[in-house]
């Protein structure tokens, strides 16, 4: 298994709760309402959107109140090796299938098409 090393640098600081900010003012609804669903007192409801993190679960609840995946933010930023396999899981014997099947049917009609040139070729003499 090769090791990923966690580099500053490659990683984009991300200020949650400015992009939750903004996703409220496009839903036109407010902090209050959203801090209301999370259980929060008013006062801390008011500052929510200042904070540059938040909890795992929060961020789950905000994303469900929404209807916005905050969590792609973080996630677009996992090296390849381990986006393939946590996002994009190893394909199903169908889709394997079809994927073969697509590129047989592919390689028929390139030798359909030969066939008939040849074909073409042996009535003009």
């Amino acid at each position: 298994m090769k090791t990923v090393y966690l580099h500053k640098k490659h990683m984009e600081d991300i200020h949650i709760g400015k992009l939750i900010e903004k996703k409220l003012k496009e839903a036109g609804t407010s902090r209050a309402k959203l801090g209301g669903r999370l259980g929060l007192q008013s006062s801390a409801s008011s500052t929510f959107t200042n904070r540059s993190d938040i909890s795992c679960q929060q961020l789950l609840k905000v994303s469900l109140f929404l209807k916005h995946d905050f969590f792609s933010y973080y996630y677009k930023q996992l090296p390849e090796e381990i986006m393939q396999s946590t996002f994009f899981p190893a394909q199903t014997k169908t889709e394997q299938r079809v994927k073969e099947l697509e590129k047989e049917l592919s390689d028929l009609k390139k030798e359909n098409e030969y066939l008939k040139i040849i074909a073409d070729l042996v009535k003009k003499k």
